[in-house]
């Protein structure tokens, strides 16, 4: 990453209000552009910017969901205009940083899933796998869980990152995660989202059916959304196929069963409480667009509120999007697309584009 073009945006946001720097020069904060940052006192806005790394500039804001590489628009949002020299610079090195790491992998943090169990009883791998195959139809083995960011031993994962040295956690806790729950890791790779594989109840006998574990309170990475990694060509000037769910079970039954049409260009997300547009703004600053979308919506969710989320004009999205669907599962008493293949029925709605 250019020097020249960090050393100006440095300029530029430090005349912005309640304009901070960290005592060691990396971290700025600023008012944020994006949401109702209305603190009297100081911005939320932080903005990564190392003068002796080739990174290029990170932001992430502490109130909303916004977060990822500063290109042309957040600097535009920000109210910023580069010289042509600096620009060019900026969006060579953005486009370089974001091939090599891949969408799903932008800031890479060093949490890795195992491919083998070695502290977990093979009849509790079994009883998930069993259960994955039972729930939407994808015969999967341990080694190959890692392909679908699927946690299917908490201990191994804990002990392999060697999190047990850094993170005080209760024997008791990680048994009963490892006996009753499959784990998804998150696109930043700070979260794992366990799912209810078992009808066993809580200590305080309350059926918890999701949990949310944050492995590191100091990654300021907020996207807690789960992806199935896929690659594409990100300087094709062809629309990205975005494939978008509630739940993790939804997405992979989704693209186990290929119900989708588009062949190319294809990557599946679960926002996972998320927020749809929250997903999709950061996959935008991550440099994919245009966008076809498709929403595989449960049936509790209606269009009017799927799209006052994505196509309200405040939101920003709208000249992103090319085309957009709500698909659903209309298969008598089903309510969403995380279930075998014989009780799926999808029903396109082809959405138009407030322009």
């Amino acid at each position: 990453m250019n020097t020249d073009f960090k050393r100006y945006v440095i300029d530029e946001i430090s005349r912005m209000p309640f304009y901070h720097v960290s005592p060691d020069g990396t971290s700025h904060t600023i008012k944020c552009p994006y949401c109702n940052d209305d603190s009297p006192r100081h911005g939320h806005f932080g903005l990564k910017i190392d003068l002796e790394s080739k990174d290029p500039i990170l932001y992430h804001c502490f109130k909303c969901s916004a977060g990822g590489i500063v290109n042309q628009k957040v600097l535009s949002d920000l109210g910023i205009t580069l010289p042509q020299e600096l620009a060019s610079q900026m969006y060579k090195s953005n486009k370089i940083y974001s091939i090599s790491n891949k969408i799903t992998e932008v800031r890479v943090m060093p949490f890795e899933i195992p491919l083998v169990s070695q502290y977990t009883d093979p009849a509790v791998i079994k009883l998930k796998t069993d259960y994955i195959r039972d729930r939407i139809g994808l015969d999967i083995t341990c080694a190959e869980a890692p392909a679908y960011r699927i946690i299917l031993s908490f201990r191994d994962f804990i002990v392999f990152n060697k999190i047990h040295e850094s993170i005080s956690l209760d024997t008791h806790y990680i048994e009963y995660i490892d006996n009753n729950y499959v784990g998804f890791l998150s696109v930043n790779k700070n979260c794992i989202i366990f799912r209810r594989v078992t009808t066993k109840c809580s200590k305080q006998g309350k059926s918890l059916r999701y949990i949310k574990f944050m492995i590191d309170d100091k990654n300021l990475d907020p996207n807690n959304f789960y992806t199935i990694p896929t690659k594409f060509d990100i300087m094709s000037t062809d629309p990205i196929n975005i494939h978008i769910s509630e739940g993790p079970f939804d997405i992979l039954s989704i693209m186990t069963h290929n119900i989708f049409r588009p062949i190319d260009n294809n990557v599946f997300f679960a926002v996972c409480g998320f927020g749809y547009a929250g997903v999709i703004k950061n996959i935008i600053r991550m440099g994919a667009c245009p966008i076809n979308l498709y929403v595989y919506a449960d049936n509790d969710k209606t269009d009017s509120a799927i799209k006052r989320q994505l196509l309200n004009k405040k939101v920003g999205l709208v000249n992103y999007i090319d085309n957009m669907s709500i698909i659903r599962n209309s298969f008598p008493n089903e309510k969403d697309f995380g279930v075998p293949n014989n009780r799926i029925k999808p029903s396109y709605k082809k959405i138009i584009i407030p322009r």
